[in-house]
């Protein structure tokens, strides 16, 4: 049983070195324009070092390190 259909939504897609999207931070709200620039911003930065380890970490499992 699903849950009532988001009003706002807002994602981020993470990618990987070679641009294949590996993850995406999915982040939704129950009210309209729940999310303006300061909230896209604020939400890049989370995803950019989980990003950037993402990308140091499938670079050493590659490598055997």
């Amino acid at each position: 049983m699903r849950g009532p259909r988001p009003k706002s939504e807002i994602d981020f897609l993470v990618f990987e070195e070679n641009n294949e999207v590996v993850a995406v931070l999915d982040v939704d709200s129950d009210e309209y324009d729940s999310f303006d620039e300061k909230n896209r911003k604020w939400l890049e930065r989370i995803v950019k070092p989980f990003s950037e380890k993402l990308d140091e970490s499938l670079f050493h499992s590659r490598n055997g390190r």
